[in-house]
């Protein structure tokens, strides 16, 4: 593999080194010519580019056959499902044809990562819903590739952060949660350059945490105090609500890392600042925080040890190399950490509010 081809296949997780990729991100949509829609439009009603079309079809063919375990055998099958996929494309109803051929794909080889809920397809159909004025096609957007990922965006949140209510069932805090979602969708500006993933996260992680604040401070305000020291020590549960903002901040900041590394590597004057190595394991970092919750299943216990030493095994298959190159460039971030959280808490983090 080249190194542009190695730059522009995305990190992901390997099992064993030289082992064909399985559930990753594939991204083909650089060997599709801009004007792609127009192709297969001309295709579905005028039987029009055929020919220009199966050889577009023979690139990507190549292209997953490169990066998995299809085999060069396996073309005739490409093209005829392909091409039986083309006359079921319906341009209103999806993103876009690039998206749409790639979901296609990805589930007939089994390519298709289940666990992830919210990758590119769900970030551009999102920020098509917010520019689409026709109520219909939102609503298509919104069932086809929204509703289930920020439900389990929301639930994956409750369940890791123990951000559980205990006045409102669970079925009703997941969903006046993803309503007040929709209530903040609007405000989401793509050119700042957060994704909508982080935006959304955030937001939801704040209601949550301060739903659960409100809770508490009408427990200990209705209740006496034997009442209230009884009921704690009958309910393992609501050991969360002593201290419901403890760590806050760190949740927070913990979504707004990505963006912040993003920056640091994209901007002429922080980049200076990094090594080649230190942008590919950035890129790492960046990709571990925003699938942490799909990487490591956080409901089984683990020593602290263990998810060191997993970790730096993650870092070494994503970006490639050896755990002394990565140990150097982790230093660099720990101060870029350090710094923008010392930028947040002056900007108005109130260190009070933990002991309220």
């Amino acid at each position: 593999m080249t190194d542009n081809q190695m730059e522009e296949a995305k990190p992901i997780l390997m099992a064993k080194k030289g082992r064909k990729k399985k559930y990753q991100d594939y991204d083909f949509q650089y060997l599709l010519p801009a004007d792609i829609e127009s192709l297969i439009e001309g295709y579905l009603t005028e039987n029009k580019h055929f020919n220009t079309i199966l050889t577009i079809v023979k690139k990507i063919n190549d292209f997953f056959v490169e990066r998995t375990s299809m085999k060069p055998a396996d073309y005739s099958l490409f093209k005829d499902l392909w091409m039986s996929s083309i006359d079921r494309y319906i341009k209103y109803e999806e993103i876009s044809f690039y998206f749409y051929i790639k979901r296609c794909i990805e589930q007939y080889y089994g390519l298709r990562n289940k666990r992830l809920y919210f990758a590119d397809e769900q970030e551009q159909a999102f920020i098509k819903f917010l520019a689409e004025d026709d109520e219909i096609r939102k609503n298509i957007l919104y069932k086809k590739f929204l509703k289930q990922a920020l439900e389990k965006m929301v639930e994956s949140q409750i369940h890791r952060y123990k951000l559980h209510s205990s006045t409102v069932s669970y079925e009703d805090q997941l969903n006046s949660t993803v309503s007040f979602l929709h209530e903040k969708m609007k405000h989401f500006n793509e050119k700042l350059g957060a994704k909508a993933y982080s935006y959304l996260g955030t937001i939801s992680v704040r209601h949550l945490r301060n739903a659960q604040k409100k809770e508490y401070e009408h427990k200990t305000s209705t209740l006496n105090y034997s009442d209230f020291y009884q009921e704690f020590e009958s309910s393992p549960e609501h050991i969360y609500f002593h201290k419901p903002y403890e760590d806050n901040l760190n949740v927070e900041f913990f979504y707004e890392i990505p963006d912040l590394l993003y920056v640091y590597m994209h901007d002429p004057d922080k980049r200076k600042l990094l090594t080649d190595v230190d942008i590919k394991v950035g890129e790492s970092i960046i990709y571990l925080i925003r699938n942490w919750d799909e990487i490591f299943d956080l409901k089984v216990e683990t020593s602290n040890k263990f998810k060191k030493n997993s970790i730096f095994e993650l870092l070494r298959n994503l970006s490639g190399y050896p755990t002394k190159h990565i140990t150097i460039s982790l230093k660099t971030f720990r101060a870029i950490y350090f710094k923008e959280k010392g930028i947040k808490i002056e900007d108005g983090y109130n260190a009070l509010e933990d002991l309220m």
